[in-house]
């Protein structure tokens, strides 16, 4: 049995990105490759209590170019330390090291603490409080006088968990705007009525302690509450050809996690921005395989649209936005 060896202060900020990238991870198993690629260690990691070591499999799944990922197995490769990758009929897939076709198995538990503990005190944080698996609040902070709650989420990638936390902020409306620090480098830019700053893009560099620069992370922070507060019209940035954020007066900011919703919210705003107001659920849904927009949402976030982002127009085959916008420009022209 390993004997344990807690990481460095000095191990803990060098590897701290990666710890991030380790944290973030959906599952709690992960293979040789994935330590290999960063190049760090994970037998140091294992004496550090992150880690366990699961037995190697005789039985592993192999990536093919031609059937994606089949059964094959480990044999003794030709050299120690080294191990083949067999296919299913015997057929030889090449030889990697020994060290990169072990699992690991992820201690979430300490791995978590580890991660909580250094921002927490790079921020200099009054309170940890673990809420769930993805979501950690991290009491408050304050920036230019004004205190605001600050919070933790990992596994952004996952649009089940962006929605449940998109949810969950929005029924903590009481607390005002705050920050939201994500682990995931893909990341909206607003989780309710709070601003999500990638964590990667607020740490200062050094090998000593883990920093965070706070002036950074306020000036992320204030354009995020101005692009929402000054909102005149509303507007869909998108961030790519799948996602995007919908601003509208009045109303916090809506994350669109599919292309189908950002092309939906587009007709919507041109309609609401152009002075038509409402557009036919026909041409909404044009080229979308689904003749509903409530469709384009899982269940709860279509409760949370239908209402308060989007309403029937002069009949029920129309849709309009339900900001103030198209009822400016209504008064606009009387």
């Amino acid at each position: 049995m390993d004997e344990l060896r807690p990481l460095s202060e000095d191990e803990k900020a060098r590897w701290f990105q990666f710890l991030l990238s380790l944290y973030d991870l959906p599952g709690d198993e992960v293979s040789g490759n994935f330590f290999s690629a960063a190049g760090i260690d994970p037998e140091r990691l294992v004496q550090g209590g992150i880690l366990k070591r699961k037995p190697r499999q005789a039985v592993v799944l192999i990536d093919d170019d031609d059937d994606g990922v089949v059964e094959g197995e480990l044999v003794t490769g030709p050299k120690k330390g080294t191990v083949k990758e067999q296919g299913g009929f015997g057929d030889e897939r090449g030889v990697v090291r020994d060290a990169n076709a072990l699992v690991y198995k992820i201690d979430r538990r300490w791995l978590a603490e580890e991660v909580l503990k250094l921002v927490s005190v790079a921020l200099d944080a009054s309170a940890i409080d673990i809420e769930t698996d993805h979501l950690t609040s991290l009491g408050t902070l304050v920036l230019k006088g004004e205190t605001i709650p600050v919070y933790l989420v990992r596994e952004l990638g996952d649009s089940k968990v962006l929605n449940d936390l998109d949810i969950a902020f929005r029924q903590k409306h009481k607390l005002g705007p705050g920050v939201v620090l994500s682990v995931s480098e893909n990341a909206p830019r607003y989780l309710g009525p709070n601003v999500v700053i990638g964590l990667s893009s607020i740490l200062m560099p050094g090998d000593d302690a883990v920093a965070i620069d706070l002036q950074e992370l306020q000036r992320q922070f204030h354009g995020g509450r101005s692009l929402v507060a000054s909102a005149q019209v509303a507007q869909v940035i998108r961030h790519g050809a799948h996602a995007g954020t919908l601003v509208i007066p009045g109303a916090d900011a809506l994350n669109l996690t599919t292309a189908y919703q950002v092309q939906f919210f587009e007709k919507l705003v041109t309609a609401a921005t152009n002075g038509t107001g409402e557009v036919s659920t026909k041409f909404l849904m044009e080229g979308m395989g689904s003749d509903h927009p409530k469709n384009l949402f899982s269940p709860k976030v279509r409760d949370l649209v239908v209402g308060t982002y989007i309403q029937h127009g002069s009949s029920n085959r129309y849709w309009r936005l339900r900001s103030g916008v198209p009822d400016l420009l209504t008064e606009r022209k009387s």
